[in-house]
């Protein structure tokens, strides 16, 4: 199968227009998985609104929930920091959700770590305050 060429002009409409990227953090490892797919959600209906209200936003635990679920990924947070490494790097704030777990969790504080030794901006949503029909401006 030819996939089909773009005009440069095309190509230019689908090029990212600027904008912060946000990397959408918190706790996930829990010995239930309850409690694991319980953090998921939670996380993708915080990215979610990210989406509609027009930012872009990324959340390794809303990309890789259902493959870690389906293809026995370990949960250890050593096994995930040169992915969380990498992506938080190329983005431009964080936004850390304060759900049951947040202060305990070893990946969450690694996540931290790197975001403020590379200047990224740190913004904690405070999870029990939060509102779902409004949340911080990005």
């Amino acid at each position: 199968m030819k996939l089909p060429e773009l005009s440069q002009e095309e190509y230019d409409s689908l090029m990212w227009q600027g904008g912060p990227i946000i990397y959408v953090a918190g706790p996930y490892s829990h010995k239930e998985a309850r409690v694991r797919h319980d953090r998921y959600l939670a996380h993708e209906r915080y990215v979610a609104k990210l989406v509609k209200a027009g930012h872009t936003a990324y959340s390794p635990i809303v990309h890789f929930h259902a493959m870690a679920e389906r293809h026995n990924f370990p949960y250890s947070s050593t096994f995930w920091n040169n992915h969380l490494s990498s992506m938080l790097l190329a983005c431009d704030k964080i936004h850390i959700l304060q759900l049951p777990g947040w202060k305990d969790s070893v990946g969450l504080g690694f996540e931290r770590s790197i975001a403020k030794v590379a200047g990224i901006e740190i913004l904690e949503i405070q999870w029990s305050l939060y509102d779902p029909d409004s949340f911080p401006s990005a």
